[in-house]
């Protein structure tokens, strides 16, 4: 009896040693299942993560401006004009989408409004190519026919002095700044070597505007995420009470 005892004591001992040693087989491939899964959601985490700061910062980096055509003129080429100015903010890490047409009542972010207009009366911003609503920070309309006689009718030059003269004016309402630079595409006036070589040779933004333009995109983010959606009526009481700025007067 005491021998068929041990015998079974000795049995059930082998066979708890044996499930000792399989758990000891089996327990670091666990143990790296669940490493492996921690690893996964961790990675998962900082993509998604990554993800939506980059989607914001896109998001921030990028200016929805809407083109009202009440021009009808063969020498005008709008697109040539917009794909110049967006070249120019591009090197400022800037993406300009275009849209025709009034923006929607509601937009996410703020659009800008560019009014292209002609037959630009006498007594309004005389010597002025364009006015921007600075502080309003929407609505900026272009004197096309004086774009024109600026350049004595000669295409394509009236198209490119016509990029950068929108350029000049989203650059102001970015900045909702009421200032010029020394040089470049913020200058308060152009030189007629400047504008003939605007085709070749594009004028860039200082990096002083640069700064105040992210700066001022960042602003727009910001504000636009406390009131949700475009104040139109306060867009248009806010117009009443600011004056045109001057673009880039000859």
């Amino acid at each position: 009896m005491r021998v068929i005892g041990n015998l079974a004591q000795n049995g059930r001992g082998i066979k708890r040693a044996a499930q000792k040693t399989s758990e000891r087989r089996h327990c670091p491939a666990a143990r790296i299942r669940a490493l492996c899964a921690t690893a996964v959601a961790s990675l998962l985490a900082i993509g998604t993560s990554a993800l939506a700061q980059s989607s914001a910062e896109e998001a921030r980096a990028t200016v929805k401006v809407y083109v009202l055509r009440n021009v009808s003129d063969r020498n005008l080429n709008v697109s040539w004009a917009e794909n110049t100015a967006s070249q120019i903010f591009a090197q400022a890490g800037v993406h300009i989408k275009w849209q025709l047409g009034e923006p929607r009542r509601g937009e996410q972010y703020m659009p800008i409004v560019i009014d292209l207009s002609s037959n630009t009366p006498k007594t309004l911003a005389p010597g002025a190519l364009a006015c921007a609503q600075v502080y309003e920070g929407v609505h900026i309309r272009v004197f096309w026919d004086r774009v024109q006689k600026t350049v004595r009718g000669a295409n394509p030059l009236g198209t490119f002095l016509l990029a950068h003269v929108i350029a000049h004016e989203i650059a102001h309402v970015l900045e909702r700044v009421d200032r010029h630079s020394e040089t470049g595409l913020m200058k308060a006036s152009w030189t007629k070597k400047e504008i003939e070589e605007m085709g070749a040779h594009p004028l860039s933004l200082a990096p002083e505007d640069v700064q105040l333009i992210h700066q001022g995109l960042l602003q727009r983010v910001t504000q636009q995420a406390a009131g949700a959606a475009t104040n139109w009526a306060a867009m248009a009481l806010a117009r009443t009470k600011s004056d045109c700025v001057r673009g880039a007067a000859f």
